[in-house]
């Protein structure tokens, strides 16, 4: 049994390639299609609608099918899970990425390696997922195999090893030549009279002597890589059998299925304890060490990781969970998972992706524990985390109010299960103007969000637009203010003070994570300017025993103070002069693929019009430069050549040649809203576009003013 799941730029094929997987092993009788909505893993009413993924979707089928599995040979149940590929919904994939036990990359055989699959490469590669590359859509016009494997060192930097060569016929990939077996493969629901599997597997391709330059130059990469392949190879020579040539663990771009990780040969788990990232082996040893009285002793019986929460109607919630190995929660039941259909199971093993029904208080994120008896432990074993989730800032948000009063408290409710499921979703109630505020990730995934409060969670209310998320930020340190409560809170007498002073911070924040108490932060909330949140700020609380310590008192008061004292300093200092509080907004990095004929349009739109840099241009057919801090060379890549090209290079000619280039700039998110639809008048549809959150800038000069 093995987890797998797929991962792309959007449009690459994603779903197309579950489908054929599913329909391939058996599992379904029919190959759904994206275009008439009537996929496996996209079942959501949006999904269908938009064509494109939004949610991650896991389904089981076993592999191979009956009638091609070989005499002694044993089936695998593979656990799959089709990610979403629209940036938007990062957060969603790389919840994904560490649970299972490998990755199918799929890249579009025409655009080649794109930016998002940079990024959640990046991130299998963080969490040492092995992967499988799939170059799909060979059948599109300007598709190029040798082009794909060239992007795949070159921008993923990592030796692909090809195995796999397509046979081409005229404009048709007639079949797949295995490289190590020199097998030719084909599929049952393409197979047509001659061109069946069995008539194939007769036939000997017109490439012969390419496919022993790709066999040849493959064992070569392997024995690079395994001492042992090496030795057994200079043995045997070229007699050595096919079975033996599979890759090493140390190879992380993998390209066949039981060469990945097994469930039971993956790394071992690290879980963080405060700061502090340790193996779970290590921490569960300390804990049978630690000195606790016989009492207060608890036996850990299970760790979960919760990658994922839904919340069904019909089942109320429940949590995805990694079976890898604090509130007390009680779970109804054990749910196998198959897209939208679900079947309760006794319990999970090793590599199964299920369910816990029931989970009240669960979110995405959170980490489950089973322990003996009925009280939580008091070692450290009790404080473990397994990959708590690294929540990117907000860069776009939408203000919402209930049409009626009594719509207020089902928006609430609405709203805490909507952030249990997709933490990157973020909202804030306003008592004074009775609205909510809803942040995410950009307008897609607010649009997403909308439509599920208004679809799957009924929620009716009067929305305003999708805006850009600015911040806050101190131009120069505020005075020293002390704040003193001495008031009842929640009925409980009591008095305390401190003092607060707030700092511009040079560094950049996402590397600086001070412990602040809960009345700072929600002192920083909302600045003077605009009520947007603080950032780029370092603030110093300062506790004095000799003046501060007033005898024993509940910790709201000390919310309170420092609460009191850090608003006052921000105010003050916004009182004295407006420019000590600056606006921060977000900047984009932007990556747009387009015609060479519009280019040069698109970079003077993006500089002149749009405040934004230009950073990099790059013709998508040059594969000469070496990637910045990469090792591979272009001539080190075997690729091997595309037997169409020439024909290609006839019909190019006829419907004149298009050549492509890469923009890469910087660009204010306010000026990128709807720039998709402003790149189509430019380029007449030939274009894609992809942004994720660079930095936050401040904002200065006409800019300013503008705000």
């Amino acid at each position: 049994m093995a987890g797998l799941c797929i991962i792309a730029h959007v449009d690459a094929g994603k779903t197309t390639t579950t489908e054929a997987m599913l329909y391939n092993s058996g599992a379904t009788r029919h190959l759904g299609n994206v275009d008439r909505g009537n996929t496996v893993t996209d079942f959501l009413p949006m999904e269908m609608k938009r064509g494109i993924t939004i949610q991650s979707a896991a389904i089981t089928f076993k592999w191979p099918p009956p009638e091609r599995l070989r005499p002694g040979a044993h089936e695998h149940i593979i656990n799959l899970i089709d990610t979403p590929g629209h940036v938007d919904f990062r957060f969603e994939v790389e919840r994904c990425i560490p649970i299972l036990d490998g990755a199918v990359c799929v890249i579009d055989g025409v655009e080649g390696v794109e930016a998002h699959t940079e990024r959640v490469w990046a991130s299998a590669q963080e969490f040492k997922v092995p992967r499988i590359i799939l170059v799909n859509k060979l059948d599109r016009e300007g598709a190029s195999f040798k082009k794909s494997v060239q992007d795949i060192g070159m921008k993923l930097n990592g030796m692909p090893l090809v195995c796999q060569i397509p046979w081409w016929e005229n404009d048709t990939v007639k079949g797949i030549v295995d490289v190590a077996s020199r097998s030719v493969v084909s599929w049952p629901h393409a197979a047509k009279d001659d061109n069946s599997p069995e008539e194939l597997a007769k036939q000997t391709p017109p490439f012969t002597d390419e496919i022993e330059r790709a066999r040849d130059r493959l064992i070569e990469q392997l024995c690079d890589q395994d001492e042992r392949l090496l030795d057994l190879w200079t043995d045997q020579g070229a007699t050595s059998p096919s079975r033996r040539l599979k890759v090493p663990s140390a190879v992380s771009s993998v390209v066949a299925k039981d060469l990945l990780f097994r469930p039971q040969d993956r790394p071992e788990l690290n879980v963080r304890i405060g700061s502090e990232i340790q193996p779970l082996s290590k921490v569960i040893e300390a804990t049978r060490h630690a000195k606790v009285s016989k009492k207060e002793q608890t036996q850990v019986e299970a760790v979960a990781s919760v990658f994922k929460v839904v919340n069904d109607p019909k089942r109320e919630k429940y949590a995805f969970v990694d079976s890898n190995l604090q509130d007390f929660e009680r779970p109804l039941n054990i749910m196998q998972i198959s897209a939208k259909n679900h079947m309760e199971i006794p319990h999970l093993t090793p590599g199964q992706i299920g369910a816990l029904t029931g989970l009240k208080r669960a979110r995405t994120g959170d980490t489950l524990m089973a322990f003996t008896g009925n009280k939580k432990p008091t070692t450290k074993i009790g404080q473990v985390k397994v990959r708590p989730p690294d929540i990117p800032p907000a860069v776009a948000f939408l203000v919402m109010e209930p049409k009626t009063p009594s719509g207020l408290k089902h928006i609430e409710a609405s709203l805490e299960n909507l952030s249990r499921e997709d933490p990157s979703v973020r909202w804030s109630y306003n008592e004074k103007s009775d609205e909510f505020t809803l942040s995410g990730m950009g307008s897609l995934h607010l649009e997403i969000a909308r439509d599920r409060l208004e679809n799957h969670y009924k929620v009716e209310a009067l929305w305003g637009g999708i805006q850009v998320e600015y911040k806050e930020c101190v131009t120069i340190p505020t005075d020293i203010h002390r704040a003193v409560i001495d008031k009842p809170i929640a009925g409980k007498p009591g008095m305390a003070a401190c003092s607060a002073l707030v700092e511009p911070l040079d560094a950049n924040p996402a590397e600086i994570r001070p412990q602040l108490v809960n009345g700072a932060i929600a002192a920083l909330a909302a600045g003077p300017r605009k009520g947007a949140p603080f950032n780029q700020c370092l603030l110093t609380i300062t506790f004095d025993a000799s003046t501060d310590y007033f005898g024993p008192t509940p910790a709201g008061h000390y919310v309170g103070a420092a609460q009191r004292a850090v608003r006052t300093a921000v105010v003050e200092s916004y009182k004295k002069r407006e420019e000590n509080i600056g606006i921060l907004e977000p900047v984009m990095s932007v990556t747009i693929t387009c015609p060479e004929s519009a280019a040069k349009a698109v970079q003077h739109d993006l500089h002149s019009a749009r405040g934004g840099q230009v950073l990099e241009v790059r013709d998508m057919q040059d594969n000469t430069a070496v990637r910045e801090g990469g090792r591979i060379e272009v001539s080190d890549i075997y690729a091997p050549p595309d037997p169409y090209e020439f024909q290609t290079s006839l019909r190019e000619t006829r419907q004149g040649s298009l050549r492509m280039l890469e923009i890469v700039a910087q660009v204010p998110l306010k000026e990128m809203l709807d720039y998709d639809n402003v790149l189509r008048s430019k380029t007449a549809g030939r274009h894609s576009l992809t942004m994720a959150l660079d930095t936050f800038v401040r904002v200065t000069g006409a800019r300013e003013k503008a705000l």
